[in-house]
């Protein structure tokens, strides 16, 4: 029942969608049926044990095995017990009598496998449709054809329209990194992850058995680790019965890779039209090989790993040579290729040649930020000073949320551009990065120290372009830390040097111009974010600024900027809802992961969580919260914070003092003077004050405002966190002359805009003083013309705040309308 291991990974990753979508048919009253399918080792039944876990539901669950067609009633069986059954009737009343009333979930797993008397229980139960129960059929759909008993009832079945279809896809390159990173509860060199990903094609199945048969080796060997003996069995079984022929093709194809064209493969296995199809047909028939474009690649990426690996190493050298040569030939063919196939050549010199060439394409032209990474570390090999692979790799490592890993090429590019009197604008590169890297990973003192160096070299003979583009770097500096004065200061002086070089070499290099005006909008992009964080009448010019850099196809700037803009524009106004497509479209061209996965489904929780979709909130948290052991700094606080406030919102108590304590305690570290860099804020007010609402704990409530007006660092509150502070101030009994003097202050909000805000909540603490005619004055203000900030559901409740007032002052006709 539900058999198998856990797995070695406490989070599912990349599941979190399927894992929303069955937890919300296990609470529906309705009759519902679902189908899991994916290929072996995808991790169907890791998925269904984590549904029926805490689902408070009556469980029965059967598996069928590769001897069960033969068996009547054996999946029935494994799921009820042996009970003799003649006909279909007799186990179909034993197995609702199981289901009781009370509603359950029934599971039948693997109906490839499954008998025909078994598969019409299945069929008879989901007609049924029995109000509770939740019938749930998992299958592979490479093993589940027609003539099989449960291939032709999914067929039946699958023509209704309230069947919830769920299939689950191998893990990306993105998803293994954070596999290995919750398992190991560190991230992972990118190298590893990459070749891990090769290695397993993604299959959560093949992933867990290379890591148990390393046993304690170290992770950053794992790469190196032999295939363990049930991954031989399944290479063995793909390579029994090749033909001589065949096998030597399968060489050729596992030796190109991508690169695997039909021409290619003639060229490189030197074989005529005529044969080469024949062949190819025979391994694509086996399953071997899949076709996709005219491009043939290995069904399972071990097989092509054990391939590569049997050829002794004069073949292996010998089949890269002719593919280098012929690739080259041709024209045409990506660098990152190239440079693959002169590497297993053993023509060091051309390989990292072609790699300066492929690292800066796939990062600018194709935003390949993974692609870039591994061919710049690979090339890093056998160039480990090269300053063009160094910095390629910091970016792109920072681009993927790798900041450790970042910080260490930034550093070495540093140490490498410090001993060359000619590398002075290397070693600001590599300063700048240093700066935002220490930002990124929250270490004030690396940032003091780093963004001091960045200040100093401008006393340097910098050329104008690298001047500009460390003027506009130290303006970046002074935006994330919240010194936004200083911010626009540089950013002004960034501008102005862009902005001379530009017009000096205009006439001259459309190039060089180009770059000028790239640092030009990057500057104004850090002018821009620092300048809105004060006046939101300054998103029009940050808006402004995004819209040139996507002119100009910078593609990590307009990620930034947007991402910055949302303080401005809700994510739920309609504006912010085309800004958020724009955000994700950006984040994709520039390879930006550690934007596109974590903080993207962020800002889509913050969407839902607007528009009072609470399943949907909860989808976007579950998904985000599989990134954190790639992002555990800020983007962990978010996600957490977010949490709470659903758990609040639901009335859960249960926990969540020691979780806000715990996220409270990670804030305080971050307060200056701390050595982290993350701003103060009054980051859990709202929550503690709603915990203590809930609780009913006025002398909590009153000590924490108090403590909070005593501390010099707190920060002005948004507008929705302000009203929810206030809310549950007054709902406790706080005194209203505390509330005011903590939380109506002047500075209270963190945006002028929010001052609609204010009096939103001031008319929270006149109803609570009873003072019903003032409330309803300032309800009708703040509802005719509320603060943008204020999501559907918020709108609601003061609108029901509103009613409340009114009908203490007998208007119950204004109530209503309300």
């Amino acid at each position: 029942m539900l058999g198998g291991r856990l797995g070695r990974s406490p989070v599912m990753i990349g599941r979190a969608t399927p894992l929303g979508r069955l937890r919300r048919l296990t609470s529906s009253p309705a009759a519902e049926l679902a189908f899991v399918s994916g290929e072996a080792g995808i991790g169907k039944t890791r998925l269904l044990r984590e549904v029926v876990l805490g689902s408070g539901r009556t469980v029965l669950a059967g598996q069928a095995d590769p001897t069960a067609l033969n068996r009547p009633f054996a999946l029935i069986g494994d799921m009820l017990g042996p009970a003799g059954w003649v006909d279909v009737n007799a186990a179909l009343g034993d197995l609702v009598a199981r289901i009781g009333d009370a509603g359950a979930i029934v599971v039948f797993e693997d109906l490839h496998w499954a008998d025909t008397a078994s598969v019409e229980v299945f069929e008879r139960l989901a007609q049924q449709r029995r109000p509770g129960v939740l019938l749930i059929g998992s299958y592979r759909p490479d093993e589940l054809s027609r003539r099989l008993p449960g291939g032709d009832m999914l067929l039946r079945l699958e023509r209704r329209h309230d069947i919830d279809r769920i299939h689950l896809d191998r893990l990306t390159r993105s998803e293994v990194a954070a596999f290995l990173a919750t398992v190991y509860d560190r991230p992972l060199p990118s190298s590893i992850a990459d070749a891990m990903f090769e290695r397993t094609g993604g299959n959560p199945f093949f992933l867990e058995e290379m890591l148990d048969c390393c046993g304690d080796v170290s992770p950053d060997e794992l790469a190196d680790q032999p295939l363990p003996w049930s991954l031989e069995e399944v290479v063995r079984r793909q390579l029994d019965g090749l033909s001589a022929p065949e096998r030597r093709l399968a060489e050729t194809a596992a030796i190109l890779g991508p690169s695997a064209s039909f021409d290619v493969l003639g060229g490189v296995a030197d074989l005529g039209e005529d044969e080469l199809v024949v062949r190819l047909r025979s391994l694509v028939d086996s399953g071997l090989l899949v076709e996709h474009d005219d491009h043939f690649a290995f069904r399972h990426a071990l097989v092509r790993d054990a391939v590569e690996g049997h050829l002794l190493g004069r073949e292996r050298r010998r089949l890269h040579e002719r593919a280098l040569r012929l690739l080259d030939k041709a024209g045409g063919a990506p660098a990152a290729e190239l440079a693959r196939h002169a590497a297993g050549a053993g023509y060091y010199d051309e390989m990292v040649d072609h790699a300066r060439v492929g690292v800066v394409h796939e990062l600018r032209q194709h935003g390949s930020s993974h692609l870039a990474l591994r061919l710049a570390v690979d090339a890093l090999a056998e160039a480990r000073d090269d300053i063009v692979l160094l910095e390629v790799a910091t970016e792109a490592a920072w681009l993927l949320g790798l900041n450790d890993e970042a910080l260490g090429y930034a550093e070495r590019l540093r140490a490498v551009s410090s001993g060359r009197l000619v590398s002075l604008g290397s070693l600001a590169t590599a300063t700048r990065w240093i700066v935002r890297l220490q930002a990124d990973r929250s270490d004030r003192a690396g940032l003091v120290a780093a963004l001091a160096s960045l200040v100093s070299l401008l006393d340097e003979p910098l050329e104008p372009i690298d001047r500009a583009r460390t003027e506009a770097a130290v303006a970046q500096s002074y935006m994330l830390q919240h010194e936004r004065e200083l911010a626009v200061a540089w950013a002004d002086r960034a501008v102005a040097t862009a902005v001379a070089l530009g017009a000096a070499d205009g006439a001259a290099s459309g190039t060089a111009a180009a770059v000028a005006d790239s640092v030009r909008v990057q500057a104004l992009i850090e002018r821009g974010s620092a300048r809105a964080s004060l006046d939101p009448a300054a998103g029009a010019e940050l808006l402004a600024a995004i819209d040139e850099a996507e002119a100009l196809g910078e593609w990590v700037l307009v990620t930034r900027g947007i991402n910055n803009l949302f303080d401005v524009v809700p994510v739920h106004t309609p504006d912010g809802r085309r800004l958020l497509e724009r955000f994700r479209h950006a984040a994709d061209r520039a390879g930006f992961d550690a934007m596109s996965t974590a903080v993207s489904l962020l800002r889509s929780a913050d969407l839902a969580m607007a528009d009072g979709d609470m399943a949907e909130a909860d989808d976007c948290l579950a998904q985000a919260m599989t990134w954190m052991p790639l992002h555990r700094a800020k983007e962990g606080d978010w996600v957490e914070s977010h949490a709470l406030a659903l758990a609040l919102e639901r009335g859960e108590v249960e926990g969540l003092a020691a979780r806000i304590e715990r996220l409270d305690a990670a804030k305080r570290r971050d307060q200056p003077g701390a050595g982290t860099m993350c701003p103060p804020r009054w980051w859990n007010l709202h929550l503690e004050l709603q915990l203590a609402a809930l609780r009913n704990d006025r002398a909590t409530a009153e000590e924490r405002l108090r403590s909070v007006a005593s501390d010099p660092h707190a920060e002005p509150l948004d507008g929705p966190s302000l009203l929810d502070a206030v809310d549950a101030a007054a709902r406790v009994g706080a005194p209203p002359d505390l509330v005011r003097a903590v939380l109506l202050a002047p500075g209270s909000l963190r945006r002028p805009a929010g001052a609609r805000a204010l009096l939103a909540a001031e008319a929270v603490v006149l109803q609570a003083e009873r003072r019903h005619a003032e409330a309803t004055a300032a309800f009708a203000v703040a509802l005719d013309d509320p603060d943008p900030a204020f999501g559907a559901p918020l709108l609601g409740y003061l609108g029901a705040l509103a009613a409340t007032s009114e009908l203490a002052l007998g208007r119950r006709e204004r109530a209503r309308q309300l």
